[in-house]
């Protein structure tokens, strides 16, 4: 299977948080939903995002460790508070679910498990790409620069063993002009 690109792992999650922010919002403001219809499309979004922050996990285990090491920071912000806020998001839904019978606390409660974590996804989002477009600019140029100097030392020490094993040119026999 290979090991997860960087992109598949930081920023495809970023773009994913962003989009369900909106979604869960958009979803929520169609009007002509019932609590239980509202419940539902909240309950399965919520898994949904629960599903894919567990594969963000998962990714992040499995990443190229050549590539980069996740740190605590990248663990919490890329994968368990993501994982914490879909799940939220599914309770809200199941709470909604029950919403017709229920008090009305109940549905409160709800909206505050869906609207919060939804308003989250987009600050995650933000420190995320923060996140990256730091590490693009300061890790990357060094990386960079680690691997030019690699690059060079080796093409030294090649063209060095190069003139060692090298011919010498045959002189072409034209006497040499003592000047």
């Amino acid at each position: 299977m290979g090991h997860p690109s960087g992109t598949r792992t930081f920023v495809t999650p970023t773009v994913i948080h962003f989009s369900s922010a909106l979604w869960i919002t958009a979803l929520a403001t169609i009007p002509w939903h019932t609590a239980w219809s509202l419940g539902l499309v909240m309950l399965a979004s919520g898994v949904a995002g629960t599903l894919y922050s567990l594969r963000t996990l998962l990714r992040m285990y499995r990443m190229d460790r050549r590539d980069y090491v996740p740190v605590a920071e990248d663990w919490l912000w890329n994968g368990f508070l993501p994982l914490l806020v879909y799940a939220a998001v599914a309770a809200g839904g199941a709470l909604l679910l029950d919403a017709a019978s229920a008090p009305p606390a109940l549905a409160l409660a709800a909206g505050y498990l869906i609207g919060p974590p939804a308003l989250l996804l987009v600050i995650i989002g933000i420190h995320n790409v923060w996140d990256l477009a730091v590490w693009i600019t300061v890790e990357r140029p060094e990386r960079r620069r680690q691997r030019e100097a690699a690059e060079r030392e080796a093409q030294q020490h090649g063209q060095g063993r190069e003139r060692e094993t090298r011919p010498h040119k045959a002189h072409s026999g034209e006497p040499k002009s003592d000047g």
